[in-house]
């Protein structure tokens, strides 16, 4: 006769796995607003191209202007999405992290899928390799934004253009310091970072 199973330690394992198919589906979620980032992104240069091929025609506003107006839309977008996926979901996240690590450390006999340090080591680089995404979509737009406002003001004669290229590599550093700093600054795994250095794990 095998061994009898305990209610609690049954209870234990639906909660565990419970964790792990949240945990998932979590992860899923982030996988779509990652798609719907590079989704927002493309259309914007479908735009942008369709914007740019209407130049020769008698319009009453400059495709330049519409370029532009594209690439603001586009940032705010995605700066929605950055928003959603990095500090929205990710808490979500952590607290299940959080959860699967004590209900690890309550039943040591449950795999230590959440609770090992190399697994809590992928998780701080976890949030920074996703950001790198999202900071790569915002230089590019920001970078077809500034083009276009260089392009128009150039065309215009006016000597605001030369700036123009500098005044766009400075609004990328700034926007990547403050991306790293927001992040940084929700970070939802410090909580992790300490029992690494304490070696809880």
């Amino acid at each position: 006769m095998g061994q009898k199973i305990h209610e609690k330690d049954l209870l234990a394992y639906s909660s565990f796995m419970q964790i792990i198919d949240n945990l998932q589906h979590y992860n899923r979620i982030q996988v779509a607003y990652r798609l719907l980032a590079s989704t927002w992104l493309l259309a914007s240069f479908f735009g942008i191209g369709y914007s740019l091929s209407s130049y020769e025609v008698n319009l009453p506003f400059n495709p330049l202007i519409t370029v532009a107006l594209i690439c603001v839309g586009s940032c705010m977008g995605i700066f929605l999405i950055w928003y959603m996926d990095l500090i929205v979901c990710e808490r979500f996240i952590a607290t299940i992290v959080y959860q699967g690590i004590d209900l690890e450390k309550q039943n040591a006999w449950l795999p230590q899928i959440l609770h090992s340090v190399n697994q809590i080591r992928s998780w701080l680089g976890y949030v920074n390799s996703k950001l790198v995404f999202y900071i790569g979509c915002f230089a590019i737009i920001l970078i077809a934004l500034g083009t276009s406002i260089s392009i128009f003001l150039s065309l215009k004669n006016h000597y605001l253009w030369i700036a123009i290229p500098f005044l766009t590599i400075l609004t990328i550093v700034v926007m990547i310091y403050l991306l790293l700093f927001s992040t940084k600054k929700t970070d939802p795994y410090i909580r992790l970072k300490t029992l690494k250095k304490n070696h809880h794990v």
